[in-house]
């Protein structure tokens, strides 16, 4: 596995990112749609969903997530932010050779975007090995999941039990431990059992009060092993990347951490704009969406 691990990861990132491209699988779209069918019937595409976007887009936190807004996001914001997630996992396991057996938190999993990630990308790994006569790099995953609104975590099992029909003649789940989401604050105090290799927070710290950022990681440092990695991904937009340049030097100062950004090592920079540049491709739910709204501008994320 040494001579061809490194392979395999640069094969995989050609699924979801290629050419600065980014994808992401037909199975989590087409389950989405099995989602909407099911709440909504088989006219769901008639709906009028912009004034839900509007009222997304003025407030993305937790309260917000009710009602139709969960499948909304579903259909706009899950296509573009699965990628991101897959690509910084690839990019770490290029950095880190890590197989075997591997546990991960993801805080704040509003719909599932760092769980589908996480499934889509193993499913792609294990079929990859499977082409080259090796061994899957990784035998048993556990996902623990966390998230302050109810509507979220509802709609996530919904799309979960889909998701597994769809999959499982490419992929079997059975190394696949997904805890039942826990409903909870993550600016409150939490209880934990064990330890995790990888702590994800993808497009939350955003959503937290700037004075409550920091307390909130150091009680997510408890929970994570010595050699274990915290991954924050934020949008890219100037605030957001300045607000994160900041945190990520509380954090350094106050935790230890070695900070690894874009750029590369970067323990010392707190302003920091620096960013992967990606063009989502336009298909399926987001293509419907794009259609829907006559969004006809480049859609890139950084």
């Amino acid at each position: 596995m040494d001579n061809t691990y490194q392979l395999i990861l640069d094969t995989a990132e050609n699924f979801f990112a290629p050419g600065e491209r980014c994808i992401y699988s037909s199975i989590i779209d087409k389950s989405v749609e099995d989602v909407m069918v099911n709440n909504y019937g088989g006219n769901w595409k008639g709906m009028d969903f912009k004034e839900i976007y509007m009222h997304l887009r003025s407030n993305f936190k937790k309260e917000t997530y009710k009602n139709d807004v969960p499948y909304f996001y579903m259909l706009y914001y899950l296509p573009l932010n699965v990628p991101k997630v897959q690509i910084v996992l690839n990019e770490l396991f290029k950095k880190k050779e890590i197989s075997g057996e591997l546990k991960i938190l993801d805080v704040g999993c509003a719909v599932g975007t760092t769980l589908f990630a996480v499934l889509d990308y193993v499913a792609i790994l294990d079929n990859l090995c499977s082409l080259m006569g090796e061994e899957s790099i990784f035998n048993k995953i556990t996902i623990d999941l966390v998230d302050g609104s109810e509507e979220n975590i509802n709609a996530l099992k919904q799309l979960l039990s889909y998701y597994k029909s769809r999959i499982s003649g490419f992929f079997d789940m059975s190394k696949m431990e997904i805890g039942d989401p826990i409903l909870h604050d993550i600016t409150k105090p939490i209880e934990l059992d064990g330890s995790y290799d990888l702590i994800v927070l993808s497009n939350i710290m955003n959503e937290i009060p700037v004075n409550k950022r920091m307390e909130s990681i150091e009680r997510l440092d408890r929970y994570l092993e010595d050699d274990g990695h915290l991954i924050i991904i934020e949008p890219a937009d100037q605030d957001n990347a300045i607000h994160l340049g900041e945190l990520k030097l509380e954090i350094v100062n106050a935790l230890g951490y070695t900070s690894i950004g874009p750029c590369g090592v970067s323990d010392n920079c707190s302003e920091c704009w620096c960013f992967r540049r990606e063009h989502s491709v336009s298909r399926g739910t987001l293509k419907f969406i794009d259609d829907s709204f006559n969004f006809r501008v480049r859609r890139d994320f950084y």
